[in-house]
């Protein structure tokens, strides 16, 4: 359940993610304003202090959420790429969401807050994904966007590996098929690269379900073999290509799915790395050694999907529709989301 607003219609945004705190994109168009009455204009639809409202059509509020409406915990459960993340309850519904706040001063993170609206609401205006963190709304209070979002109650994927005993083989298949889901829609529908897929930006519920979160520096590809030639997102987790300051498309967020699977039961980041490493000897690291494995304590359908997801050569990684039909996926096919609401409480651990 949402909470219980109007359903937002299709807003079509088409800012690209280059645009500045400023509000300029290249070539001088102008990307948002804000207006003295403070709205927050950015293209075609417009924030203001009661939620999101379409322009240009001049349909009138779409939605009414409001800080007045909401009750923040002090305490943040996080740093997304964009800003700051903190619970929330919605008093008329008592529904708890997610709330993360942007300082649109900030221009790195006006840029991310800028493409995170254009993902979310270009996710929804698609229909819900049911392995993408679910968008509410958003709402603007001079120099801060809010943005409203499902609360994912079991906290992130990296969190729960640090808490959690060890992973099953068959809890470590169903969130990664849950991984690969949210990520299909991500590439197929929006054809849009994460950018920045690591364990602390899967999602997880205490019901077991498995959620994408933090598009902050996601990037949209004009149509599906369109390549990116930016630098951006968590190096560790970044493909050869990228590290190599190549061009690169959505097998650069298949790399990462491989080495989210893997560190789910080596527990531990996959390459033998030290926290002082500089970054050449990083690139180095992970374009000189063997990609790393599960092991031979597991099966041979696990670590052949591990090194399908880590080929050095871009073109040879499975697509997200044709790694959701491998064996490993497969095999646990039937498994439910339950399996994996038990390894959070501790009851579903290797043996």
């Amino acid at each position: 359940q949402g909470i219980n607003m109007p359903k937002k219609p299709a807003l079509g945004l088409a800012v690209g993610s280059e645009a500045g705190c400023e509000g300029i994109l290249g070539g001088g168009q102008k990307a948002f304003d804000i207006t003295a009455s403070g709205t927050f204009n950015l293209d075609d639809f417009k924030v203001k202090s009661t939620g999101i409202q379409q322009t240009p059509a001049g349909t009138g509020p779409i939605s009414t959420l409001q800080m007045s409406d909401l009750q923040v915990d002090s305490k943040a459960l996080g740093e997304g790429a964009s800003g700051t993340v903190r619970r929330a309850v919605h008093l008329p519904t008592q529904r708890q969401i997610a709330l993360k706040a942007i300082n649109v001063n900030d221009k790195g993170k006006c840029e991310q807050m800028i493409t995170e609206l254009k993902t979310l609401l270009g996710a929804q205006s698609r229909g819900v994904c049911p392995n993408l963190v679910e968008f509410y709304d958003a709402f603007w209070s001079d120099p801060v966007m809010y943005i409203a979002m499902e609360l994912m109650d079991a906290g992130s994927l990296d969190a729960a590996l640090k808490r959690c005993p060890k992973p099953t083989e068959e809890v470590v298949s169903i969130i990664t098929r849950q991984l690969l889901q949210g990520l299909h829609f991500l590439h197929k529908e929006r054809h849009n690269i994460h950018r920045d897929l690591k364990p602390g930006n899967v999602l997880l519920h205490s019901s077991g379900a498995v959620k994408l979160a933090d598009f902050g520096i996601s990037r949209a590809m004009d149509n599906t073999m369109a390549q990116a030639e930016t630098f951006t997102g968590t190096a560790i987790y970044m493909s050869p290509e990228r590290m190599q300051g190549k061009r690169y498309s959505f097998p650069a967020d298949v790399w990462a799915v491989g080495l989210i699977a893997t560190e789910c039961v080596l527990g531990k980041y996959p390459y033998n790395v030290r926290p002082d490493m500089k970054y050449f000897d990083l690139v180095l690291t992970i374009l000189n050694q063997n990609p790393p494995s599960p092991g031979p304590e597991y099966s041979a359908e696990f670590n052949e999907f591990v090194a399908i997801c880590l080929h050095k050569q871009e073109q040879s990684r499975g697509t997200c529709e044709q790694l959701l039909q491998h064996p490993f996926i497969l095999r646990y096919a039937q498994s439910s989301e339950s399996v994996v609401a038990e390894w959070l409480r501790g009851e579903k651990m290797e043996s």
